[in-house]
């Protein structure tokens, strides 16, 4: 009766262990190269003991983790279409979009086991490298993580940073919004802007922050003129373009910029605008194959300078016991030459 009763005990557990080796199968299956590349590399660094941060630790090397997706910044001025393609390059409307100042705060978007929204609190947790900014007033309250399922393109190696619409007149944020682009943008490594076409593109806040992240990240930014397909004519939207590089270029530093027209691909909505959505995909995995062959230089290098590390803690350890075997040769010595000495004192006086 215990036995069964034992058994029975047993089986939740057993099933459970059953779908979680079920759900790690499902994820190794899923996975891309680049992503378990990433993975693999990430957890040779943080493993509890043996971890080559721990042994770093050990040796005083100072490892950093590397991480295992490569973040995208979104920002540009209201009704731009940032989260409409988030939501496109997810595959799953997990951001609002509307007309509407839906995005008053700073939202992150990336690849999860389940669909699920974290709150302020959480997603610091989650990203621990945000403990700083989550302290500005306004900033904690105004921030969550949407995390989905979907293995559409590149999803699993790219967490979407997207942030608040920008607009001029007397909208209030709830936060210095330039400070939390900014260092947002400190975090990313591509930055897109979008501008829409139509009303907003070409406002006082918009620039103002292209002007402080083309100082700081120029390299980083990639400029698109979004919803490309709303515009009537060829002539207007040559006129738009003309006004956009022109506000652009006071403040970007490198005149060779691309503006590139971007739209949403519909089969019920066709466009002869050129639609450079490929190229804003290519553009993500480039960043991403870069990132996976850094990794592995970074990897190269820190596994190099642990070998150093190791091999003149060893040399040290040699030095300090070839040290302390003299020492005790000499102390057994002196020893012995006392000794003689108080055996000859005595003989002297025998």
């Amino acid at each position: 009766m215990k036995a069964k009763q034992r058994r029975q005990a047993e089986a939740p557990a057993g099933e459970q262990a059953k779908k979680r080796e079920g759900g790690a199968n499902f994820e190794a299956l899923t996975q891309t190269i680049e992503e378990k590349i990433l993975k693999t590399v990430h957890d040779l660094y943080t493993k509890d003991k043996d971890g080559l941060v721990a042994i770093g630790n050990g040796v005083k090397v100072e490892l950093q983790p590397p991480r295992k997706k490569v973040s995208v910044m979104i920002c540009g001025n209201h009704s731009s279409g940032k989260s409409s393609f988030v939501n496109w390059y997810v595959g799953e409307n997990v951001q609002k979009t509307g007309v509407a100042i839906e995005t008053q705060g700073v939202t992150f978007v990336q690849n999860g086991k389940r669909r699920e929204t974290l709150q302020g609190p959480a997603t610091v947790s989650l990203y621990p490298q945000l403990r700083d900014i989550a302290k500005e007033k306004g900033v904690l309250e105004n921030l969550c993580t949407e995390l989905s399922i979907s293995t559409e393109r590149k999803f699993g190696l790219v967490t979407f940073i997207d942030t608040p619409g920008l607009v001029d007149g007397t909208t209030q944020y709830p936060f210095d919004v330039f400070k939390v682009i900014k260092f947002f943008a400190d975090q990313a490594d591509l930055i897109f802007v979008f501008f829409d076409p139509i009303g907003q593109a070409l406002c006082t806040r918009t620039m103002k922050a292209v002007g402080l992240l083309n100082q700081e990240y120029p390299e980083r930014v990639r400029y698109f003129l979004s919803k490309a397909d709303d515009v009537v004519s060829q002539t207007d939207l040559n006129k738009v373009m003309v006004q956009i590089t022109q506000n652009l270029s006071m403040v970007v530093r490198n005149k060779n910029f691309d503006l590139q027209t971007i739209y949403l691909p519909s089969e019920e909505r066709k466009s002869n605008v050129p639609n450079c959505i490929s190229d804003l995909c290519k553009t993500i995995e480039k960043t991403i194959n870069f990132t996976v062959q850094r990794t592995l230089d970074d990897l190269e290098r820190d596994c190099n300078a642990l070998v150093v590390a190791i091999d003149r803690k060893l040399a040290d350890n040699d030095r300090t016991s070839a040290e302390n075997s003299r020492a005790r040769n000499r102390g057994v010595g002196f020893g012995l030459l006392a000794l003689t000495s108080l055996l000859m004192v005595f003989l002297a006086f025998a």
